[in-house]
């Protein structure tokens, strides 16, 4: 075992049982002054073993890096141990010794794959330039440490809810606790950026495989190694010959990476993946099997997310509550949760056939990669009409700009020079279009661009006018949009006169509808009088695509969007985020299908980003069914802003 840095000689951290009557406890371990590493090292097994219930921990212990030390932000190191007797993954049989508190606290590090079993003991690692006595350096206080330990989500209202009233008590006159330390605000985009930095490491590791011997490999890496591979149980409780081709209405498809996923049309169980219909008691947020499968005892791990994901669900009202006509009662019931039929009916009521030819078209069938049904019926030189395309639908708002007088005529931002909309009533009312046209479950997208404008898009926006250009913006992982890209017209449509728009629409090869691949061309562009450019291009961004020189423009984007982005689940985006990262002046806005997805992929651009995320006003007002849990789900539900600026900025 290697100790972790510690130029004073000693330790602190803490002990966390896994046993939820005993408190959590705080640490300092002696290291025996200046010794020598080897005696060091000795001095802290022992220390740990005792800890640990007495064990030998040169023989019984493991070690795992839940993060890395920065150059001035400390990481953790867990010990805990082997369960199993020297294998990889701790003993799924023993689950009154489950450590729910350790599991969830490396959760909200961002590694949402641990399990822990058995007490844990938790040690600051140092960071890089940092040269004071651990002891002497806080990291966290009991209270903070007891918020990281029962929720991976530590935006304040949500600490508020669940912390503030474990941590205080009746009689208590200090606040409830609202923050954690900058180290876990951003400890889940650290760890997405060492695995990013472990990714490349390990690419030039293959190539290099015949002449590198594992001597030459630096501790730390294999440290992290380890943590990827020992700690963290990936889901493989299902019996190994589960079949996901024997779910009915499931079939199998791969992503941009090459892996293989499982589309269905079932609700499935969290742990085992099969179907199943019984809901969590506790939050009701996700399906187990009923008896005699053990699921819900079994994939204990649900424990660390229930009670925040409870919090979710009863946003659920919140959500499917829309200011608009008696119509939305029909697109958010319970049945829409389940399957898409209900929406498709409800469509069929108003005329609209999964065959018509209009942008209605958009909301059949879902878009599975470039070759899919949806995909094929994209004609980029279809320049439809705003009544062409929302036909048989005539309660449309008018195809112009808004005069600026009536722009102005209700919540008009001097400062910002643009109107700014609260809800789809207020939309309704400025565009003249009643209540009962349904013609918002389309605009979601162009309404959610135009929200991101006002909302985060102040600077650019002062920028762009300065500099007599246009507002640039790109957006990427385009799918559905490529059906009605002339209704983003509507955004400067709600833009005064001296504020033009250029659009980039970037598509990943794989996403790319095979009408537009048999082209020569790769770049489509498409021009909506003096106001609004919309240039299509083929490519990944930050990869294939340089952002900077790539786009049609020199310079960097203003503003990068993405409608229901995921970030956080498909490695594809990993070009996107690290290209906000080293563009500081490019602001990212996203959007996500429901909460919990909205919190990590919020989550990868560091704590500030995560307290960003909002419920969007002008989500598509449909629930949408997800099969993998029943967290409430809304097409662009959330919204969230990467390297957010002001003014001043």
């Amino acid at each position: 075992m290697d100790a972790p840095p510690s130029s004073a000689g000693d330790w602190s951290g803490f002990l966390i049982p896994a046993n939820e009557d005993e408190v959590l406890q705080e640490i300092l371990i002696s290291g025996g002054g200046d010794g020598a590493s080897g005696e060091r090292n000795e001095i802290l097994q022992t220390q740990i073993g005792h800890l640990l219930g007495g064990i030998d921990f040169g023989e019984d212990g493991r070690q795992v890096l839940l993060l890395r030390p920065s150059k001035e932000q400390p990481g953790f190191m867990a010990y805990y141990q082997d369960q199993d007797g020297g294998g990889k993954r701790p003993n799924k049989q023993n689950s009154s010794n489950n450590n729910k508190r350790a599991t969830c606290f490396a959760m909200t590090c961002g590694l949402l794959n641990a399990r822990f079993v058995g007490d844990v003991v938790v040690l600051k690692v140092m960071p890089i330039i940092q040269k004071r006595n651990p002891g002497e350096c806080p990291l966290l206080s009991m209270e903070q440490l007891l918020a990281a330990c029962t929720t991976p989500d530590v935006r304040p209202d949500i600490l508020v809810k669940l912390v503030g009233s474990l941590s205080s008590s009746p009689s208590s006159s200090s606040p409830p606790l609202q923050e954690v330390p900058q180290v876990i605000e951003d400890a889940v985009s650290n760890n997405y950026n060492d695995r990013a930095v472990l990714k490349k490491f390990q690419d030039v590791m293959k190539t290099r495989a015949s002449f590198v011997s594992e001597d030459e490999i630096s501790g730390d890496f294999v440290s992290f190694v380890d943590s990827e591979g020992d700690a963290f149980d990936i889901d493989d409780d299902a019996d190994e010959d589960d079949d996901d081709d024997d779910v009915e209405g499931a079939s199998r498809s791969s992503d941009a990476d090459g892996v293989q996923f499982t589309v269905t049309r079932v609700p499935l169980c969290l742990h085992c993946r099969r179907p199943a219909s019984t809901l969590c008691e506790q939050c009701e947020a996700t399906y187990f099997c009923d008896a005699p499968r053990k699921c819900r005892e079994e994939g204990w791990s649900h424990d660390c997310l229930c009670p925040t994901w409870n919090i979710y669900t009863q946003r659920r009202s919140a959500l499917s509550s829309f200011p608009l006509g008696p119509w939305t009662k029909n697109t958010v019931t319970r049945q829409c949760e389940l399957s898409d039929e209900p929406y498709e009916q409800f469509l069929n009521k108003l005329g609209i056939q999964r065959d018509d030819k209009s942008w209605w078209k958009a909301e059949f069938g879902g878009w599975l990669g470039g070759s899919s049904e949806s995909a094929k019926l994209v004609n980029l030189d279809e320049a439809y009409s705003y009544s062409q395309g929302f036909a048989p639908i005539t309660d449309i708002p008018a195809q112009q700009d808004i005069h600026i007088d009536e722009l102005k005529t209700n919540n008009w931002d001097d400062e910002l020079g643009l109107r700014r909309l609260s809800d789809w009533r207020e939309y309704y009312e400025l565009r003249g279009i009643p209540l009962t046209s349904p013609v918002s479950l389309l605009l979601t997208f162009p309404l959610t661009l135009y929200y991101a404008i006002v909302e985060y898009g102040m600077a650019p926006c002062k920028v762009a006018r300065m500099m007599g250009r246009p507002l640039r913006i790109d957006v990427v992982g385009v799918e559905k949009e490529l059906h009605f890209l002339p209704l983003f017209q509507e955004v400067v449509f709600l833009l005064p006169d001296d504020l033009h728009l250029e659009l980039v629409f970037v598509v990943r090869p794989d996403m790319l509808p095979e009408s537009m691949r048999a082209s020569d061309s790769k770049e489509h562009t498409i021009k909506f009088g003096e106001k609004l450019q919309i240039r299509v291009l083929s490519g990944t961004y930050g990869y294939s695509l340089d952002p900077l020189f790539d786009c049609g423009r020199s310079g960097s984007p203003d503003m990068v969007v993405a409608f229901n982005a995921g970030l956080y689940a498909y490695e594809s985006w990993r070009s996107v985020v690290e290209f906000l990262q080293r563009n500081k002046s490019a602001i990212g806005v996203f959007t996500d299908y429901n909460e919990w997805s909205g919190v990590q992929c919020a989550s990868l651009g560091g704590g500030e980003s995560r307290k960003s995320l909002t419920i969007n006003p002008f989500r598509q007002p449909r629930a949408m069914p997800v099969y993998s849990m029943n967290l409430p789900q809304f097409s662009n539900g959330f919204i969230y802003v990467f390297n957010q600026q002001s003014m001043q900025d």
